[in-house]
């Protein structure tokens, strides 16, 4: 364990000597900056992560929608016409202005996930079988 009294000396001399303060720190930012561009790396991952999962609840949504207008199309076909919407440079500026338009849009989708589709089995006209 170190000792109280030579923590304290050494603290005094860096403290009043301009070279040595100098020293500290930049010891200190060849520390520190790794450690704060591996936490700068884990948010952008989170945010990715958000994004696909936006992106995820769109394609359901989308699908679902379609399915409901009777334009059922397989889960291939709906990633590739989603990919082929996605502008990621052109859409950033469009998508920081929409940020609350965008976040109800996704509220209203989220409340109806389990509100039965546009025609319920009870609205829909009976089916002749035969």
């Amino acid at each position: 364990m170190a000792n109280p009294a030579l923590l304290a000396k050494a603290a005094v001399i860096v403290l009043t000597d301009e070279k040595a303060r100098k020293a500290v720190g930049w010891v200190l930012v060849a520390v520190l900056s790794p450690i704060i561009l591996l936490m700068r790396w884990n948010y952008s991952e989170a945010a990715m992560g958000c994004m696909e999962l936006a992106s995820a609840l769109a394609l359901y949504a989308y699908g679902r929608e379609l399915r409901q207008l009777g334009e059922p199309r397989s889960g291939e076909e709906l990633v590739e016409e989603l990919r082929g919407r996605i502008l990621p440079y052109q859409n950033r500026s469009s998508l920081k202005k929409r940020i609350t338009e965008l976040v109800e849009q996704t509220q209203l989708v989220l409340e109806r996930t389990s509100v039965p589709g546009l025609r319920s089995e009870i609205n829909q006209p009976e089916r002749d079988i035969s």
